[in-house]
């Protein structure tokens, strides 16, 4: 029996809600794994993911509205990045997160749904984050281990953070 063509159809990451295309049976009950391009977890998705069955796209003004509002986000987050991108340690910054990186699995010691800055060098992570007035440093750790990462340092700059983790 001959399978039948794969099809390309936009999909929902379950986890982040990111659209992005996949190439899927048309056969009901066929699957295909795929990982999510923005968040980098692993999913398996039939044709009853399809767009067809999910609601509708928003209109361009919702989009330009989501748009104006991740660029006003990314003004916010960037700056402590922007303004010491001469730093050695900003040449290990890897990206700013919700606090809840896939690939890590240790502990965590930040509040939650708080904006963190994540660093990586080969398998170790390193995090910055704020809390209230002060800052917070998480000293390099190996990514995906189960062990408790060393307690956090409080800084009282962006500065004193990325010198923590050149040490």
């Amino acid at each position: 029996m001959m399978d039948a063509p794969l099809i390309d159809q936009r999909v929902s990451c379950r986890k982040c809600q990111f659209c992005f295309a996949v190439q899927l049976s048309p056969i009901q009950g066929r699957w295909i794994e795929s990982q999510c391009p923005a968040c980098e977890v692993w999913a398996c998705f039939t044709i009853a993911d399809s767009p067809e069955r999910q609601p509708s796209l928003p209109d361009s003004e919702e989009l330009e509205e989501r748009d104006r509002t991740i660029q006003r986000l990314g003004e916010q987050l960037w700056p402590p990045i922007k303004a010491y991108s001469n730093h050695p340690s900003v040449a290990w910054f890897d990206r700013i997160g919700n606090g809840v990186f896939a690939d890590d699995h240790s502990r965590i010691c930040w509040p939650a749904s708080c904006w963190v800055y994540r660093f990586s060098r080969g398998g170790m992570a390193a995090y910055i984050w704020q809390e209230e007035e002060s800052l917070f440093v998480r000293g390099w750790h190996p990514i995906g281990s189960r062990r408790s990462p060393p307690e956090p340092a409080e800084v009282f700059s962006f500065l004193a953070a990325l010198n923590r983790l050149c040490v």
